[in-house]
């Protein structure tokens, strides 16, 4: 069994870590409602502008010319550097392709008033995906770093630059999630526009249904943080005890009441290093999981906090296993 001091050690490592992302989270929120504000403002702009709520307005052969779009090449400069500002060097790769897509467009003056609405739009999306990117690119190599300390173990930045790259939840990996999550955004606002298009919408419900539409994403960002820092501390912990000659290792599930049933069976489980694969033998095992592992002791097993279901407290119990908890409880 896992010797108490381990325990204690890598449950304090959650703790900071998990703190730590709940920062991480708030930070996504705060990007998340800056391109809603960004967004609702565009597309009022351009509806009261180009009275756009008329039908014949939208059509592809309304199409805008000089000063309109002048100013939209101006603004794509912004986003340009803003881009350029997030990365701190270059802009990102979309956002230069929308540019290029724009001066093509330009030459032969075939960009309507809707298409100059999607750029500004398909712009601050992308800035919000690539804000998002390097936010968590950074936590999660905070979250490597504070890991290594705990075990004691030098950093090996080749090992994380691997550790993200690694595709392993739906064959993606974190910065390609994001990148979904964007492209579901902007498929759901050219609907919305759409459905301005034929009276369905009106521009004074835009923000209540942008938010609406993001508070949806906003709650895969919270899982996608959290999910992914488990990930790292797993998988950082993985590499760390196979160097350091451990072989295996026993996992520990949180004893509350809002454990899942597959974190509930494998709590106690003793896992073999050698063939172990992070997400399948070793957590995280499902979205938000909070089961943990360490190295497997012949010392006795000491005693394992647990939140009182009806205090909310802490306390502490001699029980091996959650299934022994429960029972305990039911006694």
């Amino acid at each position: 069994m896992a010797n108490y001091w381990d325990k204690r050690k890598i449950k304090d490592e959650e703790k900071e870590i998990f703190e730590k992302s709940l920062i991480e989270v708030a930070r996504h929120k705060k990007i998340f409602n800056e391109s809603i504000k960004n967004i609702d403002t565009v597309i009022k702009k351009y509806i009261y502008k180009y009275e756009l709520l008329n039908t014949e307005k939208l059509r592809t052969k309304d199409l805008i010319y000089g000063k309109d779009l002048e100013t939209l090449k101006i603004d794509l400069k912004k986003y340009i550097e803003l881009s350029k500002a997030i990365s701190g060097a270059k802009p990102s790769e979309r956002i230069m392709a929308i540019d290029r897509a724009l001066k093509k467009a330009s030459l032969s003056h075939r960009i309507t008033k809707l298409k100059a609405i999607k750029i500004r739009i398909k712009s601050e999306l992308e800035l919000m995906n690539q804000a998002r990117t390097e936010s968590l690119s950074e936590h999660l190599t905070d979250v490597y770093n504070i890991t290594s300390l705990y075990d004691k173990m030098p950093l090996r930045y080749d090992v994380l630059k691997n550790i993200f790259n690694q595709r392993w939840v739906g064959n993606k990996n974190f910065s390609e999630r994001i990148w979904k999550s964007t492209k579901k955004l902007e498929h759901n606002i050219s609907n919305m526009l759409q459905r301005l298009n034929v009276g369905a919408l009106y521009p004074d419900t835009v923000y209540a249904e942008l938010s609406s539409k993001f508070n949806v994403e906003k709650w895969k960002a919270k899982r996608l943080v959290l999910t992914e820092s488990s990930h790292i501390m797993n998988r950082t912990r993985l590499d760390n005890y196979k160097l350091m000659g451990i072989d295996e290792v026993e996992l520990i599930a949180t004893l509350d009441l809002r454990t899942s049933d597959i974190c509930q069976d494998k709590d106690g489980q003793i896992v073999k290093l050698s063939e172990a694969v992070v997400g399948i033998d070793l957590p995280p095992f499902h979205p938000h999981c909070r089961t943990v592992f360490a190295p497997t002791s012949d010392q006795q097993i000491g005693e394992r906090a647990y939140r009182d279901p009806e205090t909310g407290k802490t306390k502490y119990t001699t029980t091996k296993t959650y299934k022994e908890w429960i029972k305990e409880l039911g006694e």
